[in-house]
């Protein structure tokens, strides 16, 4: 298949796929949420293909690493604190923002994100709700 032919199967992003004039706005947020969401069928996927054997070496490296008990953890602490990082990036975004709610944005922000140590953020709840130990 040429590398053309791959080109033209990507979806336009009109079906979906973020432009490019939306790539300052931090899609990492958008990366995790994914992982999130589909987390269980990676973990399928990737196991199905290393019972039949297809499963590449660098996908065996993948599935060991994102089937550790803290990859989740991590991704939903991450979604947890992108959320507060994203909303205060898109608030300096903006052509007419006010000089003198620069720091007042920063210090909740921070608050926020500390606050996150003492009580757990709506993804980190749904982690702990969710965990199975076996």
């Amino acid at each position: 298949m040429t590398q053309w032919s791959t080109w033209q199967r990507i979806p336009s992003a009109k079906q979906g796929v973020p432009s490019t004039h939306r790539a300052r706005q931090i899609p990492h947020v958008q990366c995790i949420v994914a992982v999130r969401k589909y987390y269980s069928m990676l973990v399928v996927v990737l196991t199905e293909e290393q019972a039949t054997k297809q499963l590449a070496c660098k996908g065996k490296s993948v599935l060991k690493f994102i089937t550790q008990y803290n990859f989740p953890a991590v991704i939903a602490l991450l979604s947890d604190v992108l959320k507060i990082v994203t909303h205060l990036s898109k608030k300096f975004q903006s052509d007419d923002i006010d000089l003198s709610a620069i720091k007042p944005s920063v210090s909740l922000a921070l608050s926020q994100i500390r606050s996150l140590d003492k009580s757990p953020g709506t993804c980190m709840r749904d982690f702990f709700e969710n965990l199975v130990l076996l």
